[in-house]
């Protein structure tokens, strides 16, 4: 396989990545990189991406190497022409969801990513955590979902259906999966350690709770189709055998899930209220 995408499971960017690929069948090889083992900094990863990060995608065929998420969903989506609602080729819809993937970086990334390093990643790698970065990481975060609710999932015009950040209201973009998988990861923090977790940082903005349980239904729409069953074998006296379901997966909680195996693999505990996702609880 000439398409091979570099991930850590621990990394939301990555996620977001490999959610993607999964939920359009994308014919690309998870090459699984762990940061808290020096994965990154390795003399043969570094050879690859100088910068030191995941996700990175990688084309033998092309001697191609791309790092950086919103770079990464936006080739994969154009590459490999996926349905229209992940980056519309409308140039006016289109800019907007590169604007959101623009916009995310440093408002929900900012906000939420520095709040669990602080909280929960720095004491795992033996660093003093700060709580000063640590206060001001949850104030970007929380005026980031006021901004999320109030202008990025604000109804159009005439209408009261709830949206996406692409302004449509039947389906996910880019850019959703990317704030989604950010807003996941806030399933490490626990309240009696942290003095915060995810359930009263969401409690306080139901448009974006609500917002990202629209966002797991609406990946369990865009799952490949699954192999067609084979005809059941009739024996002598005319009966069909029974075939077992077909059972379609979901993807989404799959993703997230690596999440918490990654988190045990690096002795980060998730709070047993917490379920695979928080999304789960629909």
């Amino acid at each position: 396989m000439n398409l091979k995408l570099h991930v850590d499971f621990l990394s939301q960017p990555s996620r977001a990545c490999l959610l993607f690929c999964l939920l359009n069948d994308l014919p690309v090889e998870v090459k699984k990189v762990v940061i808290s083992r020096g994965g990154t900094t390795s003399p043969s990863y570094k050879s690859k991406n100088p910068l030191g990060k995941v996700p990175l995608l990688e084309d033998e065929s092309k001697n191609f190497l791309l790092p950086e998420s919103g770079a990464i969903l936006t080739y994969l989506a154009e590459r490999f022409n996926v349905a229209d609602h992940w980056l519309p080729k409308n140039p006016e819809a289109h800019a907007r969801v590169l604007a959101a993937v623009h916009w995310f970086q440093n408002n929900v990334r900012l906000g939420a990513a520095g709040l669990v390093y602080q909280k929960v990643l720095a004491p795992r790698l033996g660093l003093i955590p700060n709580e000063e970065i640590a206060e001001h990481s949850l104030r970007v975060l929380h005026q980031a979902l006021r901004d999320l609710a109030d202008v990025w999932l604000a109804h159009p015009v005439g209408t009261k259906d709830p949206v996406f950040v692409s302004g449509r209201t039947d389906d996910v973009c880019i850019a959703d999966l990317l704030i989604a998988c950010e807003l996941e990861q806030l399933c490490l923090l626990n309240y009696e350690r942290d003095d915060v977790d995810m359930k009263g940082i969401l409690s306080d903005h139901p448009v974006v709770r609500d917002y990202l349980r629209r966002v797991a239904r609406a990946c369990r729409g865009n799952f490949p189709p699954p192999p067609p069953q084979p005809e059941p074998n009739v024996d002598e006296n005319g009966i069909k055998e029974e075939l077992p379901p077909v059972v379609q997966r979901d993807h989404y909680l799959e993703v997230h899930a690596l999440l918490r195996k990654s988190a045990a693999l690096n002795s980060v505990a998730i709070p047993a209220n917490i379920p695979p996702s928080y999304v789960a609880k629909l």
